[in-house]
């Protein structure tokens, strides 16, 4: 029987969440309005080269991928090779977007005047729509590939293993950051789950961190709905 357990899903949520609301912002944006702009600007900015900021949205976008490239990629190299590698051509698509929008950003503090600031928020804007048309396209390939691929040939606690390691590498404030996005997006009877599953295998201490994290950002009634199923 192929594994059952899900380490893609519930994270490709949060991320779908972040980029429907960078997405928002970004076009309601007086880019000629540097006060107006400057916000939504510093989720676009990052260097490559450097530890990425855990405030940036983008960020998490490339650091996810990164994530699955460390934590995921080569044990299912050794089963299907084609298909790590065409994800790998993917994620350096991505990243050539990721660095294309960074330099859009960059650019925008250097314009002087008004016309020229809205001229290269235009721009910025229609390179977003890029790259969240081709991530969010990228996440539904995975869905229907990786994912099922990583359940035949992985067992469950295999997974969880990967998923534990992906977690302990990122660190809890990083960790914090995907949870915030993501603990919202997965409807009442996800977060059960996801609770129950933890309770049976985490640490007291990991649970209630997850738990802090959920009240502060799961609507009121969903959340009290889930900590009564899930008993936590």
């Amino acid at each position: 029987m192929p594994a059952t357990e899900d380490i893609l899903t519930p994270i490709h949520k949060g991320i779908r969440s972040m980029i429907y609301d960078l997405g928002r912002r970004l076009q309601a944006t007086d880019f000629g309005d540097p006060s107006e702009s400057n916000e939504v600007v510093g989720d676009l900015q990052f260097q490559f080269a450097t530890s990425p900021s855990s405030g940036c949205l983008l960020c998490l976008l490339h650091r996810h991928g990164g994530d699955e490239e460390t934590g995921a990629f080569p044990a299912l190299r050794r089963f299907e090779p084609a298909l790590v590698d065409e994800l790998l051509r993917d994620h350096l698509s991505i990243t050539r977007r990721l660095a294309t929008i960074n330099r859009f950003a960059d650019d925008l503090d250097r314009q002087g005047s008004r016309a020229a600031r809205v001229a290269v928020g235009i721009e910025l804007n229609r390179e977003a729509n890029g790259l969240f048309a081709e991530y969010l396209a990228h996440m539904n390939k995975e869905e229907v590939t990786f994912l099922p691929a990583l359940q035949r040939h992985f067992t469950d606690e295999q997974l969880r293993g990967m998923r534990s390691e992906i977690q302990a590498a990122l660190g809890p404030e990083r960790l914090a950051q995907y949870l915030r996005w993501t603990l919202p997006s997965l409807n009442a009877s996800e977060l059960t789950s996801m609770l129950q599953g933890m309770a049976r295998t985490d640490p007291p201490e990991a649970v209630a961190f997850v738990c802090r994290i959920a009240e502060a950002n799961v609507p009121p009634a969903r959340w009290n709905r889930v900590r009564a199923a899930a008993g936590v």
